[in-house]
Formats: C-alpha cells, sequence, structure tokens
C-alpha cells in the first residue's frame, strides 16, 4: 500500500541487518543467490515499491543468509519496536494485503532454508496443525499432568481451553514449565481448575514459524467472518464437535454426512460449558475455531438458532482485542497500557487493532486503574489496565523476580504473575477466569462470592468501572 510506514523500517533494517553482515563485493555481479533468496528478496522489493519506498539494490553484496532468515522471522519485531510509527498508524497499514503477502513470502522462505543454512538447526513446517492436550491440575499446577487429547472433549463438563501463541517442543515437560510460568496465579485454585472444570491447551509446535502465525492473524483480522484454516476444521473435528451434534460424521470437505441434533436448549448449554482463554495472536487462534463450529452448526440447526447457542461461548483474552463490534462469542478482553502511552505504545495490542487500542485505552484521568468499554454487541468487555512499568513476582523456583516488560504491557505476566501484594489487575482477571470457567456470563464473571479484604477493594472498583463503561460506536 502507498505510504505504508513500516516500509522504511523494513528497509532500514535490512540495511544494517542484512547488508550489514553480508560481503560487498565491490562490483555488479550476474544472480547467484538460491532461488528461495531471488524469491524472498522480490516480494520484499515490491512491497517497498507499493509503498514507494525505493527498492533494494543488492547486486554488489553476496548476502548473509543466516541474517537474512534471521530478519526474515524479525519482520514483526522491527515493527514492535517502531514506536514512532505506532503513534498514529492505522489498521489500512497494519493489515494491509501487501503486508500479508510480505509475510507469506516470509514463511516460504524459512521454510525454504531448512537444512541449507550452516549452523541453523531449526526445522520448519507452516502446514503442521494444532497439538492438544489435556491438564490435570488436581494436584496443583506445579505439579500438572499433561497428556494427547485424541477424543471429544465432553459437552456437559465445565471445560477451559488455552490458546497460546507460542510455540512450544512436542515435550510434556516443557509445556509443564511454560503452563507453570506463564499462568501459575491464574489457574492455582485447584477446586475450579483441578475438580470442577477440566482444562485443555492448544498450541502449535516449535516447527511452526512465527512468520505463518502472523500471517493467520492478520488474514483473519481481513476477513473475521469467514476466515479459516483447514488446521482449525482438523482440530474443530479432534476436539469439538460434541458440543455441535452428538455422533457427527463429517466427510473431506468439511461437510456434514450425518449426525443426531441436540435441541436448542442442550445447545445453548452445551456452549455455556466452553470457555476459552487466549493470549496475543492465540486470540485469533480461538476466534478461528468458534467460526469453524459456527460453519459446521449451521449445516444443522438455523442461523439464528446457531447464533444464540455460540453467544453462550465465552473467551477471556490477554493482549488482543475483539476483532468484531458483534461478534458470534461472549467475552472479556483485557490488555495493558502506560497511562502515558507517548512512545510507549503496548505495541501488538495496538497493531492489530490500532483504532479500537486508542478508543478503549487506559487514560490518566482519575484514581482508578482500569478504564471498562462495552462493544455493541453488549456481549463483550475491553478493560484496559494501568500498566506497572516494573513489578516483583514469585518465579517458580520460589524467587523474587522484578518484571520490566520492554514490550510496554504486552506480557502475560502483568495479570498471571504470582505478584508481591495486592494487584488490581491479576486479581480482576483471576475472577473473570474463574468465574467464565464456572459458567457464568455477563457482568457476573466480575465479583467473587467469597470475599476477602482484597476481593472487596476489587469489587468495588469493578462495581465503578462498569457503571462508567464506555460504548463503542
Amino acid at each position: 500500500m502507498k505510504n505504508n510506514p513500516f516500509a522504511k523500517i523494513f528497509k532500514e533494517a535490512f540495511n544494517d541487518d542484512v547488508l550489514g553482515k553480508s560481503l560487498f563485493l565491490g562490483r555488479r555481479e550476474l544472480s547467484s543467490e538460491p532461488a528461495r533468496v531471488r524469491e524472498f528478496l522480490s516480494v520484499l522489493n515490491r512491497f517497498f515499491v507499493s509503498a514507494d519506498v525505493a527498492p533494494l539494490d543488492v547486486g554488489r553484496y553476496a548476502i548473509n543468509e543466516k541474517a537474512l532468515l534471521h530478519y526474515a522471522l524479525f519482520l514483526r519485531g522491527y515493527m514492535r519496536d517502531a514506536q514512532k510509527v505506532l503513534q498514529n498508524v492505522e489498521a489500512k497499514y497494519t493489515c494491509d494485503e501487501d503486508m500479508v503477502r510480505l509475510f507469506e513470502a516470509s514463511s516460504r522462505y524459512v521454510v525454504a532454508c531448512n537444512g541449507k543454512i550452516k549452523g541453523e538447526k531449526r526445522v520448519y513446517d507452516d502446514q503442521t496443525g494444532y497439538l492438544f492436550c489435556k491438564a490435570d491440575l488436581s494436584g496443583g499446577i506445579e505439579n500438572a499432568v499433561l497428556k494427547k487429547q485424541s477424543t471429544p472433549i465432553n459437552p456437559d463438563r465445565k471445560n477451559l481451553i488455552l490458546f497460546m501463541p507460542f510455540r512450544i517442543k512436542h515435550d510434556e515437560l516443557e509445556l509443564k514449565k511454560w503452563l507453570y510460568k506463564n499462568m501459575r496465579n491464574s489457574l492455582d485454585n485447584t477446586q475450579v481448575f483441578g475438580q470442577n472444570t477440566d482444562v485443555y491447551v492448544a498450541y502449535f509446535p516449535i516447527e511452526k514459524s512465527r512468520c505463518s502465525k502472523i500471517c493467520s492473524t492478520i488474514k483473519t483480522i481481513q476477513n473475521p467472518q469467514n476466515y479459516v484454516e483447514a488446521q482449525d476444521f482438523d482440530l474443530v473435528k479432534r476436539a469439538f464437535l460434541s458440543f455441535v451434534a452428538p455422533r457427527m460424521q463429517i466427510d473431506d470437505n468439511n461437510k456434514v454426512v450425518s449426525a443426531e441434533k441436540y435441541d436448542t436448549k442442550q445447545l445453548k448449554e452445551n456452549f455455556s460449558n466452553l470457555t476459552f482463554m487466549s493470549y496475543c495472536a492465540g486470540t485469533a487462534d480461538a476466534h478461528r475455531i468458534v467460526t469453524v463450529m459456527r460453519k459446521i452448526s449451521e449445516q444443522l440447526y438455523s442461523k439464528a438458532d446457531t447464533r444464540e447457542a455460540l453467544q453462550n461461548l465465552f473467551v477471556v483474552s490477554y493482549g488482543f482485542l475483539p476483532i468484531q463490534k458483534y461478534s458470534d462469542y461472549s467475552g472479556v478482553h483485557f490488555f495493558s497500557n502506560e497511562a502515558d502511552d507517548n512512545y510507549k505504545k503496548e505495541p501488538f495490542t495496538k497493531m492489530n487493532n490500532p483504532e479500537m487500542y486508542e478508543a478503549c485505552k487506559f487514560q490518566k484521568t482519575g484514581v482508578l486503574p482500569a478504564k471498562v468499554s462495552l462493544m455493541p454487541d453488549k456481549r463483550n468487555f475491553v478493560v484496559a489496565l494501568k500498566n506497572d512499568i516494573s513489578f516483583t513476582v514469585v518465579d517458580h523456583k520460589e524467587r523474587l523476580v522484578q518484571i520490566t516488560d520492554g514490550e510496554y504491557g504486552h506480557s502475560i505476566v502483568h495479570v498471571t504473575g504470582s505478584r508481591l501484594g495486592y494487584d488490581f489487575g491479576s486479581q480482576q482477571f483471576k475472577t473473570v477466569l474463574e468465574n467464565a470457567a464456572g459458567g457464568k456470563r455477563g457482568t457476573e464473571v466480575f465479583y467473587r462470592q467469597q470475599y476477602d479484604d482484597a476481593a472487596v477493594h476489587t469489587g468495588l472498583i469493578m462495581s465503578s468501572l462498569l457503571g462508567q463503561k464506555q460504548q463503542f460506536v
């Protein structure tokens, strides 16, 4: 797109991080670079030209492919760090069709590099699907037992599905360490998550490239009502069909071949038993899973019945704002930002939905530590928390660790870390997650029934915030 401000950022980074590490030949050479390099650089140059930025002149260099690979993988990082651009950026630039083509090209390039670059041992496979496992937290999150889930989830039970953006090794110990480190404070209630609610984790293996994940996220934002991927259908077939209909058969074209139907009351109850918790781009994955369930459900039920049933499915997210003004699901969506965010934007929330970020961000206008906004569907809330520049948590080895988030509030530890002292954001996130997983919906998710002093304080603040909630137009 013309005048896309990220084009200059990408070009400056290329000159510094690729050409600065490549061999200058001093003379123009006939193209001797591998086809994978030529193809990626061609798309990169088309991106520059479309944005009215002069294309790269690399004919006098022997490109350092290790540097080029790291550049391709770090494109989103360059966007994240461009705070000056993020100040006034618009969605038409962050979700530009040329941007999609660039990330598609970077994804193809990193896969083509498999086994071709000395010292690079990572193998990429962007066609890989979700890994899905059940987390037994009855012994506490520190003793979590994680097992691959190969059968459909029980729609008669309360179910919490964690959609994580991270790409993790297909190893129980690695996932257990990640779960404890990142979700400790939010999932430590064994009565809720060890007994009453079944917990599952959906994530991608480490072979999935960052480029591919970003491309999926942008496409989801561009077409939130219809965009899905083959991997999304595969996961729904493996895990979620039982919520839509018992004993369902679906063919390779994702058409329902046979199924028994629930009555509309049971269909609604099924989705009332389903809560998604998602972080960052994992929310785009969760969104597409709901879209797939809608597409399948509408083959059996009316659109109206499907819509009413899915409104009972609840999404609790962090670091990713609602994609639609009228979502298929209900939910509470948290993010954190600096009270003075001039050149301190929470980068990923801002990139993915810049206009909404500005409309609902926390601002230093009063004494309350958050701002609540209500989406037009009146079923989804946005809670913008005041970001702490630094804070102290208890780590997995029971040590006190000072956290300073270089991404100005994007780290999920802001709401899931085991903090010292009372913190409104983490208390409220924990409350919403526990209540939603237990089947509560609407404003009921914001309040605890069993009160201690901190819970009373949190409840009073939330009552005030909900009374002041600002509706989007």
